[in-house]
C-alpha cells in the first residue's frame, strides 16, 4: 500500500491509495481542484510552490488554471531531497526561478518569476489571494518488520572526494588570499597556486559547506571523522557508537495517538540491546525501550529514517544513564516512549516532535535523501 496526503483534507490526514509497486518517492498534482476563481492581475505567469517538511507534502498555488508540469515537479522534488538541504533558489525548465525555496518549509510561501511576468504597482502594496492546491506525496506504508544487528549493520563505505566538494583551479586558489582563507585549517600551510593535471584530483578542495582544505589533509581527517573540522557538516555515512548487537521491531495497531486522531493507527516500536562490551572494551548493561509513531506521513518518514539510524548505529549511543547511573545504551535520537503526557512526559501530543526528530537525524548525517526509493 501507499499513503498520501489527500486533497481537501488537513495535512494530518492520510488515506490508503491502493496497491502499487514501490517506486521512487514522487509528487504529483491533485487530479481535482481549481485555482483561484479570479487570478490576481500581477501574478500572471507566476506560481507559488511550497514544500512543507513537517507534513512530508508539497503544495502549489497555480496562477488561475496553470499546473506544474511533470518536469517541473521532478526538479522541485529533487531539490527538496538534496542531502545538504533545499537550495535558496530553484530554476525550473521554463526559465522561471523559485525564490526563497530553502525557507519554504518554514515560511510556507515563495514566488516564481519568469520572463513573461508583468508587474503592476498594486503588487507593491497588496498580496495575492492564496488558494493552495495540495500535491500528493507517495510513500511506502511500512508493514511490520524486524532489524537484527549485526546482520543489518551498514558500513561507512568509500568516501569519494569529488562528491564532497569541488577541486579549485589556480585562479580560484589565488583569489583566496584576498579573503583571508589562503591556508589550510588542518595543517596551517599556505595553498600552492597551481592547476592539477587533467583527470587528476586537485590539491585544494572546497567542501560543500564552503570551507577549503588541502585534499590530502581533509582525506586523512575524514579517515578518522567524517565531519568538516570547521563547521561539523557531515560527509558520507556517519557510523555511531550504538551497540553492534540488538533488535528493532515495529508493528501497527489500530488505536490513534493524542494529537493524531485522523491518522490510520499507530506504529509501535521496540528496541532491545543485550548486555555486552563496547568498541573500547568496556562492559555495558542491557536495555529495552518501546516507542510510538502515528501512522501518517510524519510517522512513515520518521520510521524509515529510524531504520537507517539503527543500521548506522546512531539511533542510540553509549553512556551513563541519568536515571539509573549505569553505563548502557542511551538515546541519541529521541523517541516517544509514552502515549500521553505531552512533551514533558516524552509522550503525545507534541506538535514539535517531528521537527526535532528531523533535526536530530540530520545532526547524525541522516537526511531526506536516505528515504527509500
Amino acid at each position: 500500500n501507499k499513503v498520501r496526503l489527500a486533497e481537501g483534507h488537513p495535512p494530518e490526514e492520510v488515506v490508503a491509495a491502493g496497491d502499487d509497486p514501490l517506486r521512487p518517492i514522487r509528487a504529483t498534482l491533485a487530479s481535482r481542484g481549481q485555482g483561484p476563481s479570479r487570478a490576481p492581475r500581477f501574478s500572471r505567469g507566476r506560481a507559488t510552490f511550497s514544500f512543507v517538511e513537517e507534513h512530508g507534502a508539497c503544495y502549489a498555488n497555480p496562477e488561475h488554471h496553470r499546473r506544474a508540469t511533470e518536469e517541473e515537479k521532478e526538479v522541485l522534488l529533487k531539490a527538496w531531497l538534496m542531502p545538504t538541504g533545499p537550495p535558496t533558489q530553484v530554476v525550473l525548465p521554463t526559465g522561471c526561478t523559485v525564490e526563497h525555496f530553502g525557507s519554504l518549509e518554514a515560511s510556507g510561501a515563495g514566488a516564481t518569476r519568469g520572463t513573461q511576468a508583468r508587474g503592476h504597482l498594486t503588487a507593491l502594496f497588496h498580496k495575492p489571494r492564496i488558494q493552495w492546491q495540495p500535491l500528493h506525496v507517495h510513500l511506502p506504508l511500512a508493514g511490520p518488520g524486524l532489524l537484527v544487528l549485526p546482520g543489518a549493520l551498514e558500513d561507512e563505505g568509500e568516501l569519494v572526494m569529488s562528491q564532497c566538494g569541488r577541486f579549485l583551479k589556480a585562479a580560484e586558489i589565488a583569489g583566496l588570499r584576498g579573503k583571508g582563507t589562503d591556508s589550510c585549517q588542518i595543517c596551517l600551510c599556505a595553498f600552492d597556486v597551481e592547476d592539477a593535471p587533467d583527470g587528476a584530483e586537485g590539491e585544494v578542495i572546497e567542501l560543500r559547506c564552503g570551507h577549503v582544505f588541502h585534499t590530502a589533509c581533509i582525506r586523512h581527517w575524514f579517515s578518522e571523522k567524517r565531519r568538516c573540522p570547521a563547521c561539523q557538516h557531515s560527509y558520507g555515512k556517519l557510523i555511531g557508537t550504538q551497540p553492534k548487537m540488538g533488535e528493532f521491531r515495529w508493528h501497527m495497531e489500530k488505536w490513534t495517538l493524542r494529537g493524531h486522531a485522523k491518522s490510520r493507527g499507530t506504529y509501535v516500536l521496540d528496541f532491545s540491546f543485550p548486555a555486552g562490551i563496547d568498541d573500547e572494551g568496556h562492559e555495558y548493561g542491557k536495555r529495552r525501550n518501546r516507542g510510538y509513531l502515528p501512522m501518517n506521513v510524519q510517522g512513515v518518514v520518521l520510521l524509515e529514517l529510524f531504520k537507517v539510524a539503527f543500521r548506522r548505529r546512531v539511533m542510540f549511543g553509549l553512556g551513563h544513564s541519568l536515571t539509573c547511573e549505569k553505563y548502557r545504551p542511551t538515546f541519541n535520537i529521541h523517541i516517544k516512549t509514552s502515549t500521553s503526557g505531552g512533551s514533558a512526559a516524552h509522550g503525545y501530543p507534541d506538535d514539535q516532535y517531528f521537527a526535532r526528530a528531523i533535526d536530530e537525524l540530520s545532526a547524525n548525517g541522516i537526511t531526506r535523501a536516505d528515504l527509500p526509493e
